[in-house]
């Protein structure tokens, strides 16, 4: 799994910041702490539960392919590695969808 920080952008703004830009840093502190939380709780083999944060961040940035190669990882990791052909086709899905 990439490490926390890898499956976020970096956020830049331009000019002074508003209500709205206020409301999004927040999202965004929240998913950062999602991240590490997924992060930690794959370090420590907990999978299950890693793959509940990781969905819970997918349903915030739906659609990011950062987060769904994360969870095909762990995914994978939870079944013992047992189909790395499987594991294959769905970065490989991933990288189309994306590209």
């Amino acid at each position: 799994m990439d490490s926390a920080s890898s499956s976020l952008p970096f956020v830049t703004r331009d000019g002074p910041p508003s209500v709205v830009a206020g409301e999004d840093d927040s999202a965004l502190l929240v998913a950062v702490g999602l991240a590490k939380e997924a992060a930690l709780l794959f370090q420590a083999g907990k999978f299950v539960d890693c793959l509940r944060i990781l969905n819970q961040l997918l349903e915030k940035k739906e659609g990011d392919p950062k987060i769904r190669h994360n969870i095909a990882i762990v995914e994978s990791c939870q079944d013992g590695c047992s189909d790395p052909r499987r594991l294959i086709e769905a970065l490989e899905n991933i990288k189309d969808e994306a590209g």
